[in-house]
């Protein structure tokens, strides 16, 4: 009789299961307690395979957007998938990795993008020089849980990929700026290094829930840094004993 009842059980968790994952998506986005600043249009498929047209978190436009779902994960109350997108996007932003909604609210875990420095410019404070970037920035993210309005834990790196920065006064070459990041409770601190035979910097950097970022940074020239860069380091502030010429930065995003 217990053997009986164990196999009824199984077989109508399955088909409870089986039948949500193959519901059309359009069927369940209209039900699904989705995050009011997410938007979302052109569905097509159905929750254990599709895509849809646009998506818009906030006021960025993410273009298209394919998963695959991972249906083992709906049994421990969360949804969960296989996440690539890239297509229409206005900023030719590309992306994969894991995404999911659970008790917690929504996730990610394992993902990898790739930005244009040009893009992600449109993003951050005003440059206090003029700058001409170029490169790619290239994020790996471990993990991240959402909450309001960041997170409520997270980290990850990025590296932008780049050779020259391009100055009023003569070409820079950087090689790859690393960084590392985490996020806790909404804070998200930021600290990189780059070297390279012309300069070597360092940097830190924290943004709060209230858009309040603070930053430091330093660098220090190098032997085979341009002569007109290096003339034009008199009329800074005097380095400190390493040789390290420092800034901080604070203001609102």
């Amino acid at each position: 009789m217990k053997s009986r009842l164990l196999l009824i059980s199984i077989v109508l968790i399955t088909f409870l299961v089986s039948a949500v994952v193959h519901l059309p998506i359009q069927a369940l986005l209209a039900y699904a307690p989705l995050p009011a600043q997410l938007r979302i249009s052109g569905a097509s498929g159905s929750l254990w395979q599709g895509q849809v047209q646009q998506v818009q978190w906030q006021r960025y436009n993410l273009g298209q957007v394919s998963w695959q779902l991972q249906p083992s994960k709906l049994l421990a109350g969360k949804v969960q998938a296989n996440v690539r997108l890239g297509q229409g996007n206005p900023w030719k932003l590309r992306a994969r990795g894991v995404v999911g909604y659970g008790l917690q609210g929504a996730y990610a875990e394992n993902v990898i993008a790739s930005l244009p420095a040009t893009e992600a410019l449109k993003f951050s404070p005003p440059l206090p020089v003029p700058l001409t970037l170029t490169g790619q920035l290239e994020l790996s993210l471990q993990s991240w849980q959402y909450a309001a309005p960041y997170c409520r834990s997270g980290h990850g790196q990025l590296v932008w990929n780049t050779d020259t920065v391009t100055t009023p006064l003569a070409d820079l070459r950087l090689g790859p700026v690393v960084a590392e990041f985490s996020c806790q409770e909404s804070i998200i601190d930021v600290t990189g290094e780059q070297q390279s035979e012309q300069v070597q910097s360092a940097f830190s950097a924290q943004l709060n829930a209230k858009r309040e970022y603070t930053a430091s940074a330093w660098f220090s020239p190098q032997a085979e840094m341009p002569e007109a860069l290096r003339e034009s380091l008199k009329w800074l502030p005097q380095p400190n004993s390493q040789g390290r010429y420092q800034f901080s930065y604070r203001g609102r995003m």
